[in-house]
């Protein structure tokens, strides 16, 4: 407390009138930010002392530099724990962690022997790498679902999801359109999967044999859903009276019919649209521009609920021509952070509230004989723990950055 040691009243008085103000205490648990502003609080001068809103923004300012020193004390922590080599003739086609970073899978273009194709799982435990199942298959695309035990497959001609059961992967269901052709994605709650159609948004679910299509006032060509899966977010080709025409729009439905909620119209195609599971946020990339976040709004026209969108953060870096922005991601637990690949070889993390650049990995200076260009990233974002990042590489080497070291090559066979 001010003024330690003086225990009369009359003594404080006394000092304060003298215009002597109070001694930094000794032991240090106010820094040195803190009891600047308190300093100036004291002046003499009242004409030298700050307003509320003065000490808002120090008091806020300085909490958030502490919370940005403990992530990034975290994220330095990050280093390479393992390679994986997926194909020695084959590039990688897809890869992807599961949300807690507990299993990885990927899959391969044909090569010299397409026969040879296989999606590859591996499972990861205290950061090293064991090959988990393979199974046989052509081009694909994979994908895991929110609760990380799920495996979308979007081969040329079919669609299938695998489970984890006992410790092993059962095909769950398999449907017979391409999944290659249109944007296929997981609901964020239950076992359905929602596909790109030329008419409207396909819903599928994988337990109960139902599907039905949604028709919706765009022609949709990439589809997403809010966390609490009650709004469908739509890109497309404007097709709706409410829309400029011959534009790009990300258009609000709800998730079970067409009835149209908000729009946000974009200047270009994006590369994709995700949605965060806190605080119903989005984040819109882009190829030649910086990712935006988007804060969706209730708003209240003409008697009904609506959606309405306010621009809250672009996430920039001090070369920002330096950064594939088509590879921007959430991340963390909670979505914490936003994630940028860049082309030189590094990882950019973003703090995601306040847009503040964290921190920068460097990935591409490991001693391999590979040629270790960056091409992808994926992240797990559900665990508690410091966060887990698989690289992929034009040499089709997996890394898995943790923040335990240890030294190993894993190969599929």
């Amino acid at each position: 407390m001010p003024y330690e040691g003086i225990n009369q009243r009359y003594a404080v008085l006394s000092a304060i009138m003298r215009g002597e103000a109070p001694i930094k205490d000794h032991k240090g648990q106010i820094d040195k930010t803190l009891w600047n502003c308190l300093e100036r609080c004291w002046s003499m001068n009242p004409e030298d002392r700050p307003g509320a809103l003065w000490l808002q923004l120090k008091i806020t300012q300085h909490m958030t530099s502490q919370k940005h020193g403990q992530i990034i004390t975290s994220l330095k922590g990050l280093q390479p724990l393992q390679l994986v080599q997926v194909s020695e003739d084959k590039q990688v086609a897809s890869f992807e962690l599961n949300s807690n970073g507990t299993y990885l899978a990927a899959s391969c273009f044909p090569g010299v022997s397409p026969g040879d194709n296989a999606i590859t799982i591996w499972r990861i435990e205290a950061g090293m790498v064991s090959l988990f199942h393979t199974c046989p298959c052509d081009v694909a695309i994979v994908s895991w679902s929110r609760s990380g035990d799920k495996l979308l497959v979007r081969r040329s001609k079919s669609i299938e999801v695998w489970g984890i059961e006992a410790s092993k992967m059962v095909l769950k269901y398999k449907g017979s359109h391409s999944g290659l052709d249109s944007n296929t994605t997981w609901l964020p709650r239950g076992d359905t999967i929602a596909s790109v159609v030329e008419n409207g948004i396909l819903l599928q679910h994988l337990i109960s044999p139902w599907s039905y299509c949604i028709t919706v006032p765009v022609r949709p060509m990439q589809v997403t859903f809010t966390p609490d899966n009650n709004r469908m977010l739509v890109v497309g080709k404007n097709m709706h009276p409410k829309l400029p025409e011959d534009g790009i729009s990300l258009v609000v439905f709800s998730s079970d019919s067409p009835e149209f909620k908000g729009t946000l119209p974009l200047t270009k195609y994006p590369n994709q649209v995700i949605t965060s599971e806190v605080e119903e946020q989005i984040l819109v990339t882009f190829t030649d521009s910086p990712a935006e976040l988007w804060q969706m709004e209730s708003v209240n026209v003409d008697g009904s609920e609506n959606v309405g969108f306010i621009r809250l953060h672009t996430y920039v870096v001090f070369k920002p021509g330096d950064v594939q922005w088509n590879n921007v991601q959430f991340g963390g637990k909670g979505d914490q952070f936003v994630i940028g690949l860049s082309s030189g070889g590094e990882i950019h993390i973003w703090d995601r509230a306040s847009a503040v650049h964290l921190h920068s990995i460097e990935v591409t200076n490991i001693d391999m004989s590979w040629d270790l260009k960056l091409i992808s990233v994926s992240q797990n974002d559900t665990s508690a723990d410091s966060p887990i990042f698989a690289l992929i590489h034009s040499s089709n080497v997996i890394t898995l950055w943790g923040v335990e070291k240890s030294a190993g090559v894993v190969t599929r066979e």
